[in-house]
Protein backbone atom coordinates (compact mmCIF):
# COMPACT_ATOMS: atom_id res chain seq x y z
CA UNK A 1 0.00 0.00 0.00
CA UNK A 2 2.46 2.74 -0.52
CA UNK A 3 -0.40 5.57 -0.78
CA UNK A 4 -0.02 4.90 2.91
CA UNK A 5 3.85 5.33 3.02
CA UNK A 6 4.24 9.34 3.71
CA UNK A 7 7.17 12.04 4.37
CA UNK A 8 6.33 15.01 6.03
CA UNK A 9 9.20 17.72 4.93
CA UNK A 10 9.61 21.47 6.01
CA UNK A 11 12.03 23.69 4.65
CA UNK A 12 12.31 21.20 2.06
CA UNK A 13 13.96 18.34 4.62
CA UNK A 14 12.21 14.90 5.71
CA UNK A 15 11.27 15.27 9.70
CA UNK A 16 9.20 12.82 9.34
CA UNK A 17 7.81 9.38 8.19
CA UNK A 18 4.82 6.85 8.55
CA UNK A 19 3.88 3.84 6.94
CA UNK A 20 0.16 2.65 7.24
CA UNK A 21 -1.67 -0.27 6.47
CA UNK A 22 -5.54 -0.57 6.33
CA UNK A 23 -5.39 -4.50 8.04
CA UNK A 24 -8.94 -5.99 7.42
CA UNK A 25 -12.29 -4.58 7.66
CA UNK A 26 -12.26 -2.58 10.91
CA UNK A 27 -8.34 -2.23 11.80
CA UNK A 28 -6.01 -0.22 10.47
CA UNK A 29 -2.09 -0.52 11.52
CA UNK A 30 0.84 1.90 11.64
CA UNK A 31 4.24 0.28 10.86
CA UNK A 32 6.26 2.36 11.51
CA UNK A 33 6.36 5.97 12.49
CA UNK A 34 10.36 7.81 12.33
CA UNK A 35 10.57 10.68 13.68
CA UNK A 36 13.74 13.08 13.31
CA UNK A 37 14.76 15.14 16.08
CA UNK A 38 12.12 18.27 16.87
CA UNK A 39 9.76 16.25 14.45
CA UNK A 40 7.37 16.13 16.49
CA UNK A 41 4.43 18.22 15.07
CA UNK A 42 4.62 16.46 11.61
CA UNK A 43 4.61 13.19 13.04
CA UNK A 44 1.56 14.21 14.64
CA UNK A 45 0.27 15.59 11.50
CA UNK A 46 1.01 12.35 9.68
CA UNK A 47 -0.89 10.48 11.93
CA UNK A 48 -4.13 12.43 11.63
CA UNK A 49 -3.42 12.29 7.85
CA UNK A 50 -3.83 8.78 8.10
CA UNK A 51 -6.56 8.85 10.54
CA UNK A 52 -8.61 10.60 7.31
CA UNK A 53 -7.35 8.09 5.42
CA UNK A 54 -8.28 5.31 7.86
CA UNK A 55 -12.30 6.75 8.31
CA UNK A 56 -12.86 7.42 4.75
CA UNK A 57 -12.28 3.77 4.36
CA UNK A 58 -15.00 2.93 7.68
CA UNK A 59 -12.18 1.68 9.13
CA UNK A 60 -12.66 2.05 13.25
CA UNK A 61 -9.75 1.17 14.82
CA UNK A 62 -5.90 2.10 14.46
CA UNK A 63 -3.22 0.17 16.48
CA UNK A 64 0.25 0.75 16.43
CA UNK A 65 3.25 0.52 16.06
CA UNK A 66 2.76 -3.51 15.69
CA UNK A 67 4.04 -6.92 15.75
CA UNK A 68 3.20 -7.31 12.13
CA UNK A 69 5.53 -4.13 11.45
CA UNK A 70 8.90 -6.87 11.98
CA UNK A 71 7.80 -8.08 8.26
CA UNK A 72 8.70 -5.11 7.14
CA UNK A 73 11.71 -3.51 8.75
CA UNK A 74 12.90 -6.57 11.43
CA UNK A 75 14.45 -3.92 13.96
CA UNK A 76 13.25 -3.22 17.14
CA UNK A 77 10.60 -1.05 16.82
CA UNK A 78 8.21 1.05 19.65
CA UNK A 79 5.15 -1.79 19.92
CA UNK A 80 6.86 -4.40 18.58
CA UNK A 81 6.99 -5.65 22.01
CA UNK A 82 6.14 -3.66 25.19
CA UNK A 83 9.82 -1.96 25.32
CA UNK A 84 10.24 1.57 25.40
CA UNK A 85 13.42 2.46 24.41
CA UNK A 86 14.75 5.88 25.04
CA UNK A 87 14.83 7.05 21.43
CA UNK A 88 11.15 6.64 21.16
CA UNK A 89 10.20 9.30 23.34
CA UNK A 90 9.61 11.85 20.61
CA UNK A 91 7.59 8.93 18.75
CA UNK A 92 5.52 8.59 21.74
CA UNK A 93 5.04 12.43 21.86
CA UNK A 94 3.47 12.35 18.48
CA UNK A 95 1.35 9.67 19.50
CA UNK A 96 -0.33 10.39 22.59
CA UNK A 97 -0.54 14.38 20.74
CA UNK A 98 -2.72 12.41 18.52
CA UNK A 99 -4.84 11.01 20.67
CA UNK A 100 -3.08 7.48 20.83
CA UNK A 101 -3.52 5.62 24.15
CA UNK A 102 -0.35 3.05 25.27
CA UNK A 103 -1.54 -0.23 26.24
CA UNK A 104 0.42 -3.26 26.86
CA UNK A 105 -0.87 -6.44 24.99
CA UNK A 106 1.74 -8.89 26.30
CA UNK A 107 4.28 -9.84 29.48
CA UNK A 108 7.59 -8.25 28.93
CA UNK A 109 10.60 -10.48 31.06
CA UNK A 110 14.17 -9.29 31.16
CA UNK A 111 16.67 -11.40 32.21
CA UNK A 112 20.09 -10.18 33.35
CA UNK A 113 23.06 -11.75 31.49
CA UNK A 114 25.94 -10.81 33.80
CA UNK A 115 25.65 -14.48 35.60
CA UNK A 116 26.18 -18.10 34.02
CA UNK A 117 23.69 -19.27 31.78
CA UNK A 118 22.67 -22.54 32.09
CA UNK A 119 21.67 -25.20 29.24
CA UNK A 120 19.72 -27.82 30.22
CA UNK A 121 20.19 -31.64 28.34
CA UNK A 122 18.31 -31.92 25.12
CA UNK A 123 15.10 -34.27 25.26
CA UNK A 124 15.77 -37.80 24.40
CA UNK A 125 14.94 -38.76 21.36
CA UNK A 126 15.38 -34.98 19.76
CA UNK A 127 18.39 -32.71 18.53
CA UNK A 128 18.97 -28.93 18.16
CA UNK A 129 20.68 -27.51 15.12
CA UNK A 130 21.58 -23.92 15.28
CA UNK A 131 19.78 -21.73 12.32
CA UNK A 132 20.97 -18.99 10.11
CA UNK A 133 18.13 -16.07 10.07
CA UNK A 134 17.18 -13.77 7.61
CA UNK A 135 19.32 -10.21 7.62
CA UNK A 136 17.22 -7.64 10.07
CA UNK A 137 17.55 -3.96 10.31
CA UNK A 138 20.77 -3.15 12.62
CA UNK A 139 20.23 -6.42 14.89
CA UNK A 140 22.18 -9.76 14.46
CA UNK A 141 19.58 -12.28 14.16
CA UNK A 142 20.16 -16.15 14.63
CA UNK A 143 17.85 -19.16 16.29
CA UNK A 144 17.47 -23.15 16.41
CA UNK A 145 15.58 -25.72 15.60
CA UNK A 146 14.06 -28.97 17.53
CA UNK A 147 14.43 -31.79 15.17
CA UNK A 148 12.37 -35.36 15.68
CA UNK A 149 12.96 -37.69 13.44
CA UNK A 150 14.29 -35.43 11.06
CA UNK A 151 11.63 -33.20 10.99
CA UNK A 152 10.99 -29.93 12.33
CA UNK A 153 8.55 -29.74 15.89
CA UNK A 154 9.87 -26.52 17.11
CA UNK A 155 11.92 -23.04 16.68
CA UNK A 156 13.73 -20.65 18.90
CA UNK A 157 14.65 -17.31 17.10
CA UNK A 158 16.64 -14.47 19.10
CA UNK A 159 17.92 -11.75 18.00
CA UNK A 160 21.00 -9.31 19.39
CA UNK A 161 20.69 -5.27 18.83
CA UNK A 162 24.25 -3.34 18.83
CA UNK A 163 23.40 -0.01 18.96
CA UNK A 164 20.37 -0.49 21.68
CA UNK A 165 22.00 -0.43 24.76
CA UNK A 166 21.13 -1.60 28.00
CA UNK A 167 21.73 0.77 31.41
CA UNK A 168 24.57 -0.67 31.98
CA UNK A 169 25.61 0.82 28.46
CA UNK A 170 25.82 -3.52 26.91
CA UNK A 171 23.97 -4.17 23.98
CA UNK A 172 20.48 -5.79 24.62
CA UNK A 173 19.14 -8.83 22.92
CA UNK A 174 15.96 -10.03 22.00
CA UNK A 175 14.13 -14.07 22.31
CA UNK A 176 10.89 -14.30 19.89
CA UNK A 177 9.72 -15.78 18.34
CA UNK A 178 9.05 -19.48 20.01
CA UNK A 179 6.39 -22.41 18.92
CA UNK A 180 6.48 -26.08 19.43
CA UNK A 181 4.02 -28.39 17.29
CA UNK A 182 1.46 -29.20 19.64
CA UNK A 183 2.58 -33.03 20.03
CA UNK A 184 5.92 -32.08 21.25
CA UNK A 185 5.13 -29.77 23.98
CA UNK A 186 5.93 -30.25 27.66
CA UNK A 187 8.99 -31.46 27.28
CA UNK A 188 11.54 -28.92 27.61
CA UNK A 189 12.28 -27.83 24.08
CA UNK A 190 11.58 -24.31 24.07
CA UNK A 191 13.17 -24.10 27.33
CA UNK A 192 16.74 -25.60 26.32
CA UNK A 193 16.19 -23.09 22.51
CA UNK A 194 15.99 -20.16 24.82
CA UNK A 195 18.99 -20.89 26.93
CA UNK A 196 20.98 -21.88 23.70
CA UNK A 197 19.65 -18.47 22.54
CA UNK A 198 20.91 -16.75 26.29
CA UNK A 199 24.20 -18.18 25.99
CA UNK A 200 24.91 -16.84 22.53
CA UNK A 201 23.49 -13.29 23.52
CA UNK A 202 25.89 -13.72 26.27
CA UNK A 203 28.88 -14.46 24.81
CA UNK A 204 28.01 -11.75 21.66
CA UNK A 205 27.95 -8.76 24.38
CA UNK A 206 24.52 -8.86 25.77
CA UNK A 207 23.75 -7.74 29.27
CA UNK A 208 19.94 -7.83 28.85
CA UNK A 209 17.77 -10.32 27.26
CA UNK A 210 14.07 -9.16 26.88
CA UNK A 211 11.15 -11.56 25.89
CA UNK A 212 7.45 -10.79 25.42
CA UNK A 213 4.21 -13.13 25.43
CA UNK A 214 0.26 -12.71 25.48
CA UNK A 215 -1.20 -12.15 28.73
CA UNK A 216 -3.55 -15.33 27.95
CA UNK A 217 -0.14 -17.50 27.34
CA UNK A 218 0.44 -18.83 30.60
CA UNK A 219 2.92 -21.84 29.25
CA UNK A 220 5.11 -19.81 27.23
Amino acid sequence: QPENICIACRDGRPRASLHGEFRDGQTAVVHLLAVAPGGVEEAEWLLRRFEQAVRSKGLVRIVGPHWAAAAFYGGYVLGSEPYHPHWAAEGTQAYVRAGYHLSHAGVLMVRDLCGQVVVDDVPAGYEIVPQQRPEEYAARPFGYHALHRGEKVAHCYARLYPYLNSPAGSPVGQIGNVATDQPHRGRGLARVMTQMCLRRLQAWGAAQALIATGLDNAPA
